[in-house]
């Protein structure tokens, strides 16, 4: 006996048997292959023939039923968590799933076959996790911008010559109108910031490194910043 079931775009058939042990009736299912995507031209295939609908069927696997309870066994390389519960890892274009699985399966196989597949769809590992290019990109700009030294440098009110890069700019308004802030590191890890009301424009680009002049402000407000004034490009 066959069965018609559906998963992701295509109506898929079965292998499909119901019979009796001790009293219990029993259901062993497995998945033959796709049929179409049109439910009335996988019927068409399947003309003639002794066949059921159980649209409960996904992946490959076979199912029985206990005392009214299904229990599910999973291929080895099926999902056997989440929305794609007994469909192929190693096939599976779903990364957020793909990602669960790799985290949580219990499984060392699964878990395997679900890094495997991330790597094959492009994604890169790291500190245990894994990220598109421009995730990852964007993952080790924050962490080198968390690495950057805080604090007083140079001489209060000293001048200074720095060739430095932008990371970071915003605004806000107060009573005394608007406030630009403009953040910076030099090419020895320290950060420094404009705090002002009359920035130069091109100093707001993020990535774009300038040779600057400046004076030093010591600022102490909430925590130890070295601030730049009077900037002027060279």
């Amino acid at each position: 006996m066959y069965a018609i079931s559906f998963a992701n775009e295509f109506y898929t058939l079965w292998d499909y048997e119901e019979y009796n042990t001790n009293n219990e009736k029993r259901v062993t299912a497995y998945y033959i292959k796709n049929l179409s995507k049109d439910l009335e031209i996988a019927k068409s295939k399947l003309s003639g023939k002794d066949y059921i609908l159980n649209f409960d069927l996904k992946g490959n696997r076979y199912v029985y039923e206990e005392n009214n309870e299904h229990v599910f066994i999973y291929a080895e390389n099926a999902f056997t968590i989440g929305m794609l519960k007994g469909e192929n890892i190693s096939t599976s274009n779903d990364v957020w799933q793909l990602k669960r699985a790799y985290r949580i399966e219990e499984s060392e196989l699964r878990r395997s076959l679900a890094k495997q597949r991330l790597l094959e769809l492009g994604l890169t590992e790291y500190n245990n996790c894994f990220y598109t290019s421009k995730e990852l990109e964007e993952i080790k700009h924050d962490e080198f911008i968390e690495s950057l030294e805080s604090g007083h440098f140079y001489k209060d009110k000293e001048k200074v010559t720095l060739e430095v890069e932008t990371f970071n700019s915003f605004s806000f308004n107060s009573g005394f109108g608007t406030t630009f802030v403009i953040e910076f590191f030099d090419n020895s890890g320290k950060k420094f910031k404009y705090k002002g009301s009359n920035p130069n424009s091109e100093l707001f680009t993020m990535g774009e490194k300038h040779k600057i002049q400046a004076t030093i402000k010591h600022d102490s407000y909430n925590k130890k910043e070295t601030l730049l004034q009077r900037i002027k490009i060279l």
